[in-house]
C-alpha cells in the first residue's frame, strides 16, 4: 500500500501489487510512500469440478432471500469482525452497488436457524472472475469447516456463472 499525506486531511491511499513496477513508480513519482499494511492476494483457477462443500448435521447454505435475511446478516458480519461497525443499513447500502448479487450473498444458517457463517461474492462477468469479500464466520461457531464451505459454495456458483477464476484477500 502506498500513502501520501495532505495537508490537514486524511491520508489518500493507493493499493498495488508489489510487483507491479508501473504502477509503484507512478505512485512515488507522485510522492507516495510505501507502508506496512498490506493484503494477501489468494487466487485460484475454477476449472476443475469443485464438490459440494460438507456441512457438519443440521447446517445449510443459502444466499439472502429476503428483506427479512438483512438484519441477521449483519449482525452475523459484527460478530465476525467485532468491532465492526456494520449495520444494516450498512449492508443495505453494499445491496445497492451496480455488481451486487443477492444470490452471491451466501449464508450458513445453523440448526437454530441463525447464521453462523456468510460470503459475499462479487462476479466480474466481462472478465470471468469472482471476487470474496468478505467472508466471516461467527465465533460461536467457529473451527466447524463453514467458512471453507461457504467459500467452496460461492466457487461453485461463480463456476456456474462461467467465472474462470476466484480471489479472496486477506
Amino acid at each position: 500500500m502506498k500513502s501520501y499525506e495532505t495537508a490537514g486531511r486524511s491520508p489518500l491511499r493507493a493499493w498495488s501489487y508489489t510487483c507491479d513496477t508501473v504502477r509503484n513508480t507512478a505512485l512515488q513519482q507522485r510522492e507516495y510512500t510505501q507502508t506496512d499494511d498490506f493484503f494477501v492476494y489468494y487466487t485460484q483457477p475454477l476449472d476443475t469440478s469443485i464438490a459440494e462443500p460438507p456441512l457438519p448435521a443440521g447446517y445449510m447454505i443459502r444466499h439472502i432471500q429476503s428483506d427479512a435475511d438483512i438484519a441477521e446478516r449483519a449482525a452475523v458480519h459484527r460478530a465476525a469482525f467485532a468491532p465492526s461497525k456494520m449495520t444494516e443499513a450498512i449492508h443495505r447500502a453494499v445491496m445497492t452497488a451496480p455488481t451486487y448479487r443477492a444470490d452471491l450473498d451466501l449464508v450458513v444458517v445453523a440448526p437454530d436457524g441463525d447464521f453462523a457463517a456468510f460470503a459475499l461474492v462479487w462476479y466480474d462477468a466481462a472478465n470471468y472472475f469472482g471476487t470474496f469479500e468478505p467472508v466471516g464466520c461467527h465465533p460461536d461457531h467457529q473451527r466447524k469447516g463453514l467458512a471453507r464451505a461457504v467459500l467452496r459454495e460461492g466457487m461453485r456458483r461463480v463456476q456456474r456463472l462461467g467465472g474462470q477464476l476466484i480471489h479472496v484477500n486477506s
